[in-house]
């Protein structure tokens, strides 16, 4: 055990020119790889701008959602300040929707047409036993 220490104790030499160049090559590589990762995912940031309730349809202070789709997999994510949660893509020739399934049994739908871009997002919420549905309405754009 005291040689143990003693080995610890002693001074260890290192080539500087050496652990810097490999860690010059890691950090390029890892750019590289980060560059190259981004290069397979879609993202989309949806602004909305005014809701329909059933109290009636008014202007909104700005609402975001933003999504990333991988080319690889094709699986989807919606990106928010809590982190990501998957969610389905539907694809279809004139639009696509991601439909998010939450744990209370509700569904969340933001529905984009390829033509414009133009965008409705609609909850299906439940509070207590209450049902407080609505929709958005806005613009989504790749980002």
């Amino acid at each position: 055990m005291a040689e143990t220490l003693t080995m610890l104790a002693e001074p260890i030499w290192i080539n500087w020119g050496n652990t810097m160049r490999a860690f010059a090559i890691a950090s390029l590589a890892l750019c590289l790889f980060a560059e190259a990762a981004s290069a397979q995912a879609i993202r989309f940031r949806c602004e909305f701008r005014s809701q329909a309730t059933p109290k009636g349809v008014e202007t909104i202070r700005l609402f975001q959602l933003e999504f990333t789709i991988d080319r690889t997999t094709g699986k989807a994510v919606l990106v928010g300040n809590a982190g990501m949660e998957p969610v389905s893509l539907v694809r279809g020739s004139s639009g696509f929707t991601f439909l998010e399934q939450l744990g209370t049994g509700v569904v969340q739908t933001t529905t984009v047409t390829l033509q414009s871009g133009s965008a409705v997002h609609s909850r299906h919420t439940i509070i207590g036993n209450e049902l407080v549905p609505a929709q958005m309405y806005g613009q989504c754009k790749s980002v």
